[in-house]
């Protein structure tokens, strides 16, 4: 016999749920639903209502995280005043079982009725409320796992910040947005909604006082899987932060801000060349934050450093607002080249139009790096909170998702959110 199976689930369903793949849906209908006439497969649960067997269900079968809406309601029809209080208890009996913030899609009744004829299979129950009619997307298996195992699933990329300990030079009242704290409890609903396991938290100062302060909150909070810190290439006691701050669990590497110098080419004097050189060697992840323009030095310098273990900050951030593709797209070829350095599809909201950007405005950047990097060398990261600016965490999620190329299996999103991060950084 098997152990932890709900009394309710019947060898039949049980049986339905372990066939269907990722993307397939089941429909529970309610007792006034045309189940029979429209399934593929009818299972008859006559006896029980939608929300014991949604709660039932939801103990063995995981929820697509890969959409922004994986369960969907039947909408009430327009001018219908009937409440609809079961609407709450699937909210809590989702909250519960999945610890996801729900938002369910609301679908129009005859576009119901059509979706739940390619479902793949329609449970008929006895359930008497109205509009009780829920579909549900299943996902592929995920595990949440130790630091052996490389299939959690992390933002590779989001800041902490408390803007009391005034280090942060850019954050200024000018931006009311991001000017306030943004802590842990602050994320948690935007991770446990898409089913992210861990984060890797970047610094948001160039000070060594910050990534000690991040390194501090890692110590305290699970969900941080990795600090990438700061380092001043032009001290000449780099190594000796490095070697302390490399002394803390959580410490996976740290940033340059090749963003932040008023000449990129100072990136190929030599003592900076010697010390990017003095990582490489030891193989220490490095983030590289540089804008477009700033490319053709980077190019130089991995020239110099061929076998540097990096990875590109938001697509080296060109100009998606101004439709600019060349020269990003040659340069980036030529940083793809070196099979040492990866690419975080992150920040691209914020480069694009703040207020009136469109999905589309992102699917050409998105393709050329998958295309140059595959999705071995590919990462996702929200870039929150910074990525409030211009959207939402399921609005940019909702961005990534939808320019992804189709050619994209399981394993590579598996890799796009989380394998590859684990990976680079070492977890």
């Amino acid at each position: 016999m098997l152990i932890g199976i709900p009394k309710l689930i019947s060898p039949e369903l049980l049986k339905v749920l372990m066939e269907m793949g990722h993307g397939d849906e089941i429909v529970l209908s309610d007792g006034n639903f045309p189940a029979a006439s429209h399934a593929r497969q009818l299972i008859r649960c006559d006896g029980h209502g939608t929300a014991e067997l949604l709660d039932a269900i939801l103990r063995v079968f995981p929820l697509d995280q890969y959409v922004s809406q994986p369960v969907a309601l039947m909408d009430k029809v327009a001018g219908d005043e009937i409440a609809t209080p079961i609407w709450k208890r699937y909210q809590e009996i989702v909250a519960e079982r999945t610890g996801l913030v729900p938002d369910f899609e609301l679908v129009e009744r005859f576009a119901f009725y059509e979706r739940a004829k390619s479902a793949y299979a329609i449970i008929a129950t006895g359930e008497g409320a109205q509009y009780a009619n829920i579909i549900l997307k299943k996902r592929c298996h995920h595990r949440t796992i130790d630091k052996e195992d490389n299939h959690m699933r992390i933002d590779a990329h989001q800041h902490y910040w408390k803007v009391s300990r005034g280090d942060y030079e850019w954050l200024t009242p000018e931006l009311p947005l991001l000017y306030r704290d943004y802590l842990p409890e602050d994320l948690q609903p935007h991770l446990r909604r898409h089913g992210l396991d861990k984060t890797i938290v970047v610094q948001a100062a160039q000070t060594l006082e910050e990534t000690d302060y991040l390194l501090e909150l890692a110590g305290s909070e699970e969900s941080i899987a990795g600090v990438v810190g700061w380092l001043d290439l032009n001290d000449p006691d780099y190594q000796d932060h490095y070697e302390r701050f490399s002394r803390h669990p959580k410490f996976v590497g740290f940033r340059m801000m090749i963003q932040e110098m008023a000449n990129a080419e100072d990136i190929l004097q030599p003592h900076f060349v010697e010390a990017v050189r003095y990582f490489a060697e030891r193989d220490i992840p490095v983030d590289l934050l540089v804008v477009s323009r700033q490319l053709d030095p980077l190019v130089k310098l991995l020239e110099l450093v061929p076998g540097l273990r990096g990875v590109i900050d938001h697509i080296a951030k060109p100009g998606i607002a101004a439709g600019e593709l060349h020269p990003w797209k040659e340069q980036m070829a030529a940083i793809a080249a070196h099979p040492k350095l990866y690419c975080k599809l992150s920040g691209m909201v914020t480069e694009a139009d703040h207020q009136h950007w469109k999905p589309e405005d992102f699917t050409a950047y998105i393709e050329h790096v998958v295309e140059l990097f595959g999705p071995q060398r590919i990462m996702f990261g929200s870039d929150w909170p910074v990525c409030l600016l211009a959207a939402n965490y399921d609005e940019m999620m909702d961005v990534l998702m939808q320019a992804l190329p189709g050619k994209l299996g399981d394993p590579d999103k598996e890799r796009l959110f989380g394998g590859t991060a684990a990976e680079f950084y070492k977890l």
